[in-house]
């Protein structure tokens, strides 16, 4: 019986990717080609933009983040159609596998058929990828990776051209003015321990430890309350919260 693998990386936590594709019904917003989705007891059934349908018998196993499915009705009439997604990772970036089984009714169309579903197969991971990294946290989660990697041309290419900051000691209107201010203090970096993020609408609120590096040599962690608001895809206005005493008092600010 043929088969189809495909994989993709994806900058968010498997939890997030998980969440997204366990909610089966949920298939229309990375799928290319479904209009609609049900559920019936372990059966969901697809609704095409052609209006056909397809059956999925689906097996969920939230310990391994994983879900296996046969297809006993398509529209392509396979003889059999089964498969497994499986998601694997930690920390911010999370892995997705795809193996599928195929069994044309048509063996002279299996040749044509075959390289089809491949693409769409592709095409709905990379679909998978765009919904979950363009989304708010996604962006802002990938904005972080950027900071703490120190590379300010990617940093550059997440933030709008008008993006506002506010702190309790340094403000920055525009990408120039931001980007500098970040130029200036990442040399200081030394690590971001991440405590936990809520997503509201467009904006994303992150409380996290900062620990940085001082002139004098020494070092100083920060807890802060950082609040992102993202638009298109960039950061449009950043605010952050702590107590910026002995911030203040090691940058002689």
């Amino acid at each position: 019986m043929p088969t189809i693998h495909n994989e993709i990386a994806i900058a968010r936590s498997p939890d997030d990717v998980w969440a997204l594709l366990r909610d089966l019904t949920a298939v229309t917003e990375w799928v290319p080609g479904i209009a609609g989705a049900r559920l019936d007891g372990t059966r969901r059934i697809c609704t095409t933009i052609e209006g056909a349908e397809i059956h999925e018998e689906i097996q969920l196993d939230d310990a391994r983040c994983s879900y296996a499915y046969t297809q006993p009705v398509h529209p392509l009439g396979f003889k059999a159609s089964r498969g497994t997604l499986v998601v694997t990772g930690n920390g911010a970036g999370a892995h997705v596998s795809w193996d599928a089984e195929l069994e044309v009714a048509d063996q002279a169309q299996e040749a044509q058929l075959l390289p089809l579903l491949e693409q769409g197969y592709a095409a709905a991971l990379e679909a998978l990828r765009g919904r979950l990294e363009d989304a708010p946290l996604g962006v802002v989660n990938r904005f972080y990776e950027a900071t703490g990697n120190r590379r300010i041309d990617e940093l550059a290419g997440l933030i709008s051209d008008d993006v506002t900051f506010e702190g309790p000691v340094m403000q920055a209107r525009g990408a120039r003015e931001y980007l500098a201010m970040n130029e200036q203090l990442l040399g200081f970096h030394r690590g971001t321990t991440m405590l936990h993020q809520f997503e509201n609408g467009d904006a994303v609120c992150s409380i996290y430890e900062l620990t940085m590096g001082t002139p004098a040599g020494a070092e100083l962690t920060l807890t802060l309350a950082d609040w992102i608001e993202v638009a298109d895809g960039r950061v449009t206005a950043q605010r952050i919260f702590f107590d910026p005493r002995e911030f203040a008092q090691a940058f002689s600010m």
